[in-house]
């Protein structure tokens, strides 16, 4: 387990300095555009530190990247899956499925 958590933060590092690098964005200007101290910002770049969810969240944001991404769960910065055509809610439920969803429900119970 422990292990798991080294490569994560290992992964996690080298894609914040990656990220930061291609915009082209110093170590003091990330943590002023995340609210927080260089010495903070620096915890994440060098793996002392993990950023609280909110702190990667943001990142993510910044570097218009995925949390998994940014957590070595996926290779892709984006997955291209989320497009509004690929996902069930990109459009409405005709009443078939509605209805067919409440029958499934109900028998579940």
């Amino acid at each position: 387990m422990l292990t798991d958590r080294r490569i994560v933060m290992s992964i996690l590092s080298e894609r914040l300095i990656e990220e930061r690098t291609r915009l082209n964005i110093s170590k003091a200007e990330m943590a002023k555009r995340l609210g927080i101290t260089r010495p903070a910002y620096l915890y994440y770049e060098n793996g002392k530190n993990k950023p609280p969810i909110q702190t990667l969240s943001r990142l993510a944001e910044m570097f218009d990247a995925s949390t998994d991404y940014l957590l070595g769960k996926t290779d892709e910065r984006k997955p291209s899956d989320l497009s509004p055509s690929a996902t069930p809610a990109a459009r409405p439920l005709t009443l078939e499925e509605k209805e067919r969803a409440i029958k499934e429900w109900f028998t579940a119970i």
